[in-house]
């Protein structure tokens, strides 16, 4: 009687074993897939943030070449005095003015880049986290099956011992 009981509980083992090792592949898969996500995440947002750079810089670059036009038209007006020097004074003024406009212009767009380089940052916190813990499913899992293993040896030895002393 006791040998039978032996062997379903072995037979039950590796039934939970088998169910157990499809339900560690799916979690292990699921990690993987949200790590993948979280990768593309963080490599959308590092690109979305090279993005807003490169238009700041842009900005930058066009406000200063209107700003240098109008500085040209305001040194070629400063030749005709006294009118010219008062028309060239605004014209400068204006260019200053051009000038902050794209700073702050750009200065937007920069601090935009900066939060989306922080957002994938973030990802990619995100992403060791779903690596260590598909990484923890594993190592339990074979701690798992290691004490099973090691459970199942243990019913087998008992379960020859029962024979052998049935035997005698």
């Amino acid at each position: 009687m006791r040998v039978s009981t032996l062997n379903r509980n072995i037979a039950m083992m590796e039934m939970e074993q088998t169910d157990n090792n499809k339900g560690v592949r799916d979690e292990v898969s699921y990690q993987r897939q949200q790590q993948t996500q979280a990768k593309v995440d963080q490599l959308n947002g590092n690109q979305e943030a090279a993005g807003l750079r490169g238009e700041a810089e842009n900005i930058k670059s066009g406000c200063n070449a209107a700003a240098s036009g109008i500085g040209i038209a305001a040194a070629i007006c400063a030749c005709f005095p006294p009118i010219g020097t008062i028309i060239a004074a605004v014209l400068a003024a204006i260019a200053a003015v051009i000038v902050l406009i794209g700073q702050i212009m750009a200065k937007a767009k920069e601090d935009a880049a900066a939060a989306k380089e922080k957002a994938a940052g973030a990802k990619d916190i995100e992403v060791d986290q779903h690596k260590n813990k598909a990484d923890e499913i594993k190592k339990d899992d074979e701690d798992r099956k290691n004490y099973v293993d090691q459970f199942r040896e243990k019913l087998s030895e008992m379960q020859k011992e029962q024979a052998q002393n049935a035997k005698f």
